[in-house]
């Protein structure tokens, strides 16, 4: 028979019904059959007792399933499949899915451990597909149908239109200005078929490299599209097939794009002649007429307000690259200052290290390499030896 027993604790009154049994001992005690909490189910009759769950598992949840909402959003998954053979099982379009969500949230990701950290999260409870399906063969036939060697085909340009177009109509944004830029990954080993000792940006000219091109909108900053390339490739000689593909396979007829002095070549300036797109291209202080325009006073430049900048402009036109061009200049003193300052930082450290010396003349040369006009490294018979030169600074 079972009765209702109350226990304190700080202060507050607990109710539980018990029933009452016998150790082989034969002692008395008694056995918890509900728990109310502070509620008295002799005067409250729609008391329900409280029951405890057991945690038998745990999950990642919040930030892969915000991933998928965001998938799911433009139709990712479903556009993949599209271009990509069917199969049985886990399709394509979810595997990508699931190596890209791993690379944003995983600890050290790669396709060795994808399989372990799914098992971690919600995912395959959410939307129903079989761990045990992924393994490295799936992996690697879903790249290569991603990229068929043997037809030359490429499904990313497809995949990433749709994903473009798809993003841009849902969020209601029509978008004709771009930026055109390239970086670069090493690599700490020797399999990847594309790398290349190259120009690095990590400062690591000892490793391989690839190089990837990227194309993202002015409003949202989307990418449009990516392009990897060898890591020995030049930034100026990846413009052609971006700009082929905004307007070929993209059907871009009006756009803006924007790109630094790294691609600024005469070759590339001429292509985008022919596309009929308006252009921005920073100029590089190679070019003489930069030399030229920076040696201008500052008097009649035209004064703009950049936030809390200030600004100063002036617009020429000049015969640059075989044709007369509009040639724009800024001046911020706040930029120039900081740029002095590097320079002044850069320069005190070459000194430091020349004067240290036990350098050879070829590590001397690439100590004082972007201020190597304000020394003078030679060779005197086995010893390498310096001066520092005076240089009228102009303004940046």
């Amino acid at each position: 028979m079972s009765y209702i027993v109350t226990r304190k604790s700080k202060g507050n009154t607990y109710y539980l019904e018990v029933e009452g049994y016998r150790t082989k001992e034969g002692k008395v005690r008694q056995r918890v059959l509900r728990y109310y909490g502070r509620v008295d189910p002799r005067k409250n009759q729609e008391a329900k007792p409280i029951h405890k769950h057991q945690v038998t598992a745990t999950y990642r949840f919040g930030d892969v399933a915000l991933l998928y909402h965001c998938a799911s959003f433009i139709g990712l998954i479903e556009k993949i499949d599209k271009y990509m053979p069917k199969r049985q099982g886990l399709s394509h379009g979810m595997l990508i899915f699931l190596l890209a969500a791993h690379r944003l949230t995983g600890d050290k990701p790669s396709a060795s451990n994808l399989q372990q950290w799914c098992t971690s999260t919600f995912l395959p409870h959410l939307l129903h597909f079989r761990v045990d399906d992924i393994n490295i063969n799936t992996i690697g036939y879903t790249m290569d149908c991603v990229y068929n060697s043997e037809r030359n085909i490429d499904h990313t340009f497809r995949i990433a239109q749709d994903a473009y177009n798809a993003a841009h109509k849902r969020l209601g944004v029509e978008e004709d200005t771009y930026f055109y830029d390239l970086t670069s990954t090493y690599f700490e080993g020797r399999c990847c078929p594309i790398a290349r000792f190259g120009y690095s940006r990590d400062g690591l000219s000892d490793k391989l490299q690839i190089n990837i091109g990227m194309v993202v909108d002015k409003t949202l900053g989307l990418p449009m599209m990516t392009k990897v390339f060898e890591g020995n490739i030049n930034d100026a000689t990846t413009v052609y097939e971006m700009v082929y593909y905004a307007k070929f396979i993209l059907q871009k007829e009006k756009a803006m794009l924007i790109m630094d002095r790294g691609m600024d070549s005469e070759d590339n300036i001429r292509i985008l002649d022919t596309t009929e797109y308006d252009y921005i291209v920073g100029l590089s202080t190679k070019h003489s007429i930069v030399k030229e325009l920076k040696l201008m006073p500052v008097d009649d430049w035209i004064p703009l307000q950049a936030g809390s900048q200030k600004v100063l402009l002036k617009k020429l036109v000049k015969n640059l690259f075989g044709r007369r061009r509009i040639v724009l200049l800024y001046y911020t003193e706040a930029l120039a200052e900081s740029f002095k300052e590097a320079r002044e930082r850069k320069i005190a450290y070459v000194e430091e290290q020349l004067k240290a010396g036990s350098l050879t003349l070829k590590k001397a040369q690439q100590l004082v390499k972007g201020v190597s006009k304000y020394f003078d490294v030679a060779t005197e018979g086995k010893q390498v030896v310096w001066k520092k030169k005076q240089v009228d600074h102009q303004p940046c």
